[in-house]
């Protein structure tokens, strides 16, 4: 198969290496173009002041965000910085939903039975996450340590821990070695897919969540409801019914090969 879209392109370090910074590069770009967007739409749309943008600030400081004035956040959290976090979530949403549904035919039909094309889809479904993982740790940095320098919004320490140390994590020093030596296996496959796409699904109910008018309308606050169980489930069969056996299977499979 011409071009790069075949497995043997993509069974080194090196290459997959280099399909991870050329995508972080390709998701900086659209990560930072997109946010500025909808950055820009929100402060028109009059459910964002009215209704998603106090919930937003509950939810910021449940990251890390002061509720009280501090040296680094001299008016805790503002209208505009609250609007930027609403306007990440969604593009955060939109990537990993993006980064996911290549993984679907191998998924669906199983290593052995998909195509090549399918197969390097599989693979730079992937990638693209850690690609994602590296563009926002660099950022995360930048605006955690060094943001009076580049002139961009601060983040929390803590923010950038449990973002960057503790979740970016598991995709940057996994997904390459996995790569390499068991993308066949089912585990694998359901796992990269379910753990991304729950993510996604997740976060975007939850950003509609908060457009909702629980005060005024009891049909509002009946939806309201309706996703955070929606939500719980979601994270419940993906975190725990899948995530626990599979990657207990996928552990006993790498032990008993090495």
């Amino acid at each position: 198969m011409p071009g790069f879209l075949n497995i043997e392109s993509l069974a080194t370090t090196e290459s997959l290496v280099y399909v991870a910074l050329g995508m972080a590069i390709v998701w900086a770009l659209v990560m930072e173009t997109s946010k500025s967007m909808i950055y820009r739409m929100l402060s028109k749309m009059t459910w964002w002041k009215e209704r998603a943008d106090q919930p937003t600030r509950s939810m910021m400081k449940n990251f890390g965000y002061p509720s009280q004035p501090t040296s680094t956040f001299p008016d805790a959290i503002t209208e505009e910085m609250s609007r930027d976090f609403y306007a990440g979530l969604l593009c955060i949403c939109g990537q990993h939903m993006l980064s996911a549904l290549p993984m679907l035919p191998v998924l669906i039909n199983g290593w052995e039975n998909s195509s090549e094309v399918h197969r390097c889809c599989f693979i730079l479904g992937t990638m693209s996450d850690v690609a994602f993982n590296i563009y926002d740790s660099v950022n995360s940095f930048i605006r955690t340590f060094l943001h009076s320098k580049f002139g961009r919004a601060p983040l929390p320490v803590d923010f950038f821990v449990v973002l960057c140390v503790l979740h970016h994590t598991t995709a940057l020093v996994l997904v390459i070695p996995l790569n390499l030596r068991y993308p066949h296996r089912w585990e694998y496959h359901q796992l990269a897919f379910s753990l991304l796409m729950a993510a996604s699904v997740c976060y975007l109910a939850g950003c509609y969540k908060f457009t909702l008018d629980v005060k005024g309308s009891r049909v509002d606050f009946f939806k309201y409801k309706l996703i955070v169980l929606f939500q719980l489930g979601v994270i419940l069969y993906t975190r725990v019914y899948l995530w626990f056996p599979r990657s207990l299977s996928l552990r006993a499979y790498i032990r008993d090969k090495n």
